[in-house]
């Protein structure tokens, strides 16, 4: 793709809630439960599930998500280009409108926006152009996920997981053989809606699963 048409470029990353039908409340200011700090929060319809943010990008933007008895506390850790990583912003300002949280230049050029649907949370990392993801190399935004292992199961591919993995497709969180939170197939859109396939790079750590979604340096050029 040209640069021009990458210019507003998105990288939409979700985690849902599969019970909700309707849009729940606006954001409004709340004391963040983990640390009592100042932040944001979301409640959907019928307090299925909730949704906290922190009102700066901290020491790393992260959410907290809540729903049927678990938590999951999705963090953006860092983003690569190759072997290079680019330095993050971490007293990014939260911007809020209606049912969005904004942080702009979380890392140079871009701005994560964080959107509020119904019965789901889109995480979008907004590319202001390819230059903000320098080359050679793929672009690889690196997440964590923290989880309750013991009450949640990682299923990819129709099969759980134990071990590290790669998958084009869905991460999902199984609780009593019901899926409570998933990640569908990562993919990056510009500004003109063309699209491409990107993958998940999933290793488990201690209550928590590193997610790595590349996306591909062909799409970004």
């Amino acid at each position: 793709r040209g640069h021009n048409t990458f210019s507003n470029c998105t990288y939409g990353l979700y985690i849902r809630d599969v019970g909700d039908t309707v849009p729940g409340t606006a954001i409004n200011m709340t004391v963040h439960p983990f640390d009592g700090e100042a932040g944001y929060s979301y409640r959907g319809v019928g307090d299925t599930y909730e949704a906290y943010f922190r009102h700066t990008s901290n020491t790393a933007p992260s959410v907290l998500f809540r729903s049927r008895g678990h938590d999951l506390l999705w963090q953006s850790v860092r983003l690569r280009s190759g072997t290079d990583t680019v330095s993050g912003n971490l007293d990014a300002p939260a911007v809020v409108s209606g049912t969005s949280v904004s942080y702009t230049g979380v890392y140079p050029g871009v701005t994560l926006r964080l959107d509020m649907c119904m019965g789901q949370l889109k995480e979008s990392f907004v590319l202001q152009g390819a230059a903000a993801v320098p080359g050679p190399g793929d672009a690889v935004f690196d997440c964590s996920v923290w989880y309750d292992g013991s009450a949640l199961t990682v299923v990819a591919d129709g099969a759980p997981r134990f071990e590290d993995f790669e998958t084009g497709g869905p991460v999902e969180f199984w609780s009593g053989g019901s899926r409570v939170f998933f990640l569908p197939a990562p993919d990056a859109e510009d500004a003109a809606g063309a699209s491409v396939a990107c993958t998940y790079v999933c290793r488990f750590g201690d209550h928590r699963l590193d997610v790595a979604v590349v996306v591909p340096r062909t799409y970004l050029d």
